[in-house]
């Protein structure tokens, strides 16, 4: 039996406790079907993927928090790859899901300066007034004077009641995307 030298008392034995995480690393997955479909906007090999899931039985949530605190799209967008961003909102991913850090996918795209990335979450109506768990909204932390301009803009016309882009007919479409 081992004994604690300094308190000349048997060693307890420590428990290690793992953490369950999401049954299938999704973003990982996702990223290596995307880029097999090069140009191809269906995302077949995405789409093959998933039905081959359900085909099977296998239960999958697409917005589950892993071990690690991140969705599978946080996790697409921190790496900076549209494409699987743009796979995994198809599949129905949630754009506004807030990951272990309170913090949604726009919060991490504009953070890291992926103007196309905010531009595509924008279109798929994330919430540019949602805030993390220090109360900033994306363009508080928002890297990049283009994204930062461009959240500036669509924060001013942002509508809470409805949760929409409101669009006034004297702005041209190109200066909010």
């Amino acid at each position: 039996m081992d004994v604690d030298s300094t308190t000349q008392k048997p060693k307890s034995k420590t428990k290690v406790h793992r953490v369950k995480s999401c049954p299938l690393p999704f973003d990982l997955i996702l990223q290596i079907a995307c880029s097999k479909d090069s140009l191809d906007s269906e995302f077949t090999e995405a789409k093959k993927f998933v039905e081959l899931l359900r085909r099977k039985g296998k239960e999958f949530q697409l917005d589950a928090i892993s071990a690690s605190g991140m969705t599978a799209l946080t996790q697409c967008v921190l790496d900076g790859n549209l494409k699987s961003v743009k796979a995994l909102v198809e599949l129905g991913a949630n754009v506004n899901k807030k990951d272990g850090l309170g913090s949604t996918p726009l919060h991490h795209a504009a953070s890291e300066g992926y103007i196309n990335i905010v531009k595509f979450l924008l279109r798929c109506n994330a919430d540019v007034r949602a805030l993390n768990r220090e109360q900033q909204m994306p363009i508080d932390v928002a890297d990049g004077d283009d994204v930062r301009k461009l959240l500036s803009r669509v924060t001013l016309f942002y509508s809470p009641i409805s949760k929409k882009l409101t669009r006034q007919a004297s702005l041209p479409v190109s200066i909010w995307l």
